[in-house]
């Protein structure tokens, strides 16, 4: 202890009785201050710059003792603390004596620092916590509340942003170059503006796009069971140009409904129609135009309590969970083009529907896929709660095995695996039998059959499909229980 108190006491010389031997710490140059002789006067110019490393150094002693003395000796190394404390902070406290003699007592003196020292959690009941929100107070019931899967954050929906994380600032630039004349030509053919583009999340609006002319208007219905329902309406002038609209569609007049847009540029049918035709001639930029300035102008026209914040497919599931647009077949899709694999399997899990989703022909097949590239992200201690990509995989090839001969044929792969897997009975026919699903399977293969050019999924669904005939072979009932899977998921009363 007196060792202790003569190492961190900075009022007090050290004594030639400790028995430091002949060897003089470099520290204890610091403590003798102005007694010390002029003949060492070199050495303390060089101990200076020690100073701060001291000072931080005796506080370290202070917390490393701590944790191991504690209950031993608490006193003394507490005093030598104070002691420390006191030398360093000389010039604080002459500015702050005036008006806090009180507080800056001798007897007085250990309280506050001791808040201090608890609050930094220097002591030893803070080294064997490993987080030290958990000791807080309001974090021991604290739980984030679970965002919902049809909500978006505002800030994925810049195209720009989304367009660089895909495919790389580089080329974002040479395509933007590469469009920069037919841009400035489109600007110099009409007028240019020179009004306020009004911010808006959905879409980011273009320099040259004319005016929002208030065409477009939503008005508040009713609240019923917790949901504002609400309804668009339109003015006089959209009203007029939805007549001409419809005089020009009645003979196929693909200029009449160009010139509608001449004097109404955000009417929507017939920015929808020019969009069809811009992207069947190819000009897909245009016919993205096109259907930006719709999204402008449907949000210019938002009631002030509209505020959904979701987009195309979850959007239409906010608006009517009954899906009347048939937006649960597109959903997967998008999801398995942006990437967002994790979102898919929790949506799979959180949505609320009349059967699970995992039957639906396009889910069952986009989950194992969701699952596939998941294990490849995740460490050895990933969930072994979930189903592997493998077993998920053999459930679609079982629960709709026309899948398989509607993709080798449409990829197309042309393996000659392929041509033997085809040859077994189970996955001999494109058809089901049950209308229903049938149309199913056709809109999630002409929708996916992209994703199955990747040669990782090629290999995930041809084990799949090796395993399932295996599997066949060894016990038959399999497939009959799985048609009767099929029958209950899929009644032919239900379309």
């Amino acid at each position: 202890e007196d060792e202790q108190d003569e190492l961190l006491n900075d009022d007090e010389s050290v004594s030639p009785d400790s028995g430091a031997g002949s060897s003089k710490n470099p520290f204890d140059l610091l403590n003798e201050g102005d007694d010390a002789d002029e003949d060492n006067a070199d050495q303390y110019w060089e101990m200076d710059e020690f100073r701060l490393a001291y000072d931080r150094f005796r506080l370290q002693v202070y917390a490393d003792e701590t944790s191991t003395q504690k209950q031993e000796q608490p006193r003394s190394v507490k005093n030598a603390l104070n002691s420390a404390s006191t030398s360093n902070n000389k010039s604080k406290k002459k500015k702050q004596k005036k008006g806090k003699e009180g507080y800056l007592s001798t007897g007085k003196r250990e309280t506050p620092l001791d808040v201090n020292l608890e609050a930094l959690a220097l002591d030893i009941e803070s080294s064997s916590q490993q987080s030290g929100l958990t000791k807080q107070p309001g974090f021991e019931n604290f739980k984030q509340s679970k965002p919902s899967v049809l909500h978006v954050d505002p800030k994925y929906l810049n195209v720009e942003n989304e367009l660089r994380r895909i495919f790389g600032s580089k080329v974002v630039k040479s395509f933007e170059k590469s469009n920069q004349s037919s841009s400035s030509r489109q600007v110099r053919g009409g007028r240019r503006g020179n009004h306020h583009i009004r911010k808006t999340v959905l879409i980011s609006p273009s320099d040259h796009w004319p005016r929002w002319d208030g065409s477009l208007s939503m008005e508040f219905l009713e609240t019923k069971d917790g949901y504002h329902y609400f309804r668009y309406t339109h003015s006089s002038s959209y009203d007029q140009a939805q007549r001409a609209f419809e005089a020009a569609q009645a003979i196929h007049d693909l200029n009449g409904v160009a010139s509608v847009l001449m004097y109404h540029p955000y009417h929507l049918d017939s920015l929808i129609t020019m969009a069809d035709y811009f992207k069947f001639v190819g000009e897909h930029q245009m016919s993205a135009d096109a259907i930006a300035k719709c999204l402008y102008a449907m949000e210019c026209a938002w009631h002030p309590m509209f505020t959904p914040l979701q987009e195309v497919c979850k959007l239409l599931l906010a608006l009517d969970s009954d899906d009347p647009m048939g937006a649960m077949f597109c959903l997967d899709y998008f999801a398995l083009r942006a990437g967002e694999y994790a979102w898919l399997e929790q949506f799979s899990e959180d949505y609320r529907t009349d059967t699970s989703l995992w039957l639906l022909p396009s889910f069952s097949y986009s989950l194992a896929v969701c699952r596939f590239y998941l294990e490849q992200e995740e460490s050895s201690d990933a969930d072994t709660a979930k189903a592997s990509s493998a077993d998920l995989m053999n459930q679609a090839l079982m629960l709709h095995p026309p899948v398989l001969m509607k993709l080798v044929a449409k990829v197309p792969l042309k393996d000659q695996a392929w041509t033997n897997i085809l040859k077994n009975s189970y996955f001999h026919s494109d058809q089901i039998g049950i209308p229903s699903v049938d149309h199913l399977i056709n809109i999630y293969v002409e929708q996916n059959y992209l994703i199955w050019r990747l040669p990782d999924l090629q290999k995930l669904l041809r084990d799949g499909a090796s395993h399932v005939i295996q599997t066949l072979e060894h016990n038959k009932n399999d497939a009959k229980d799985w048609t009767c899977v099929r029958k209950e998921a899929f009644p032919s009363n239900k379309n």
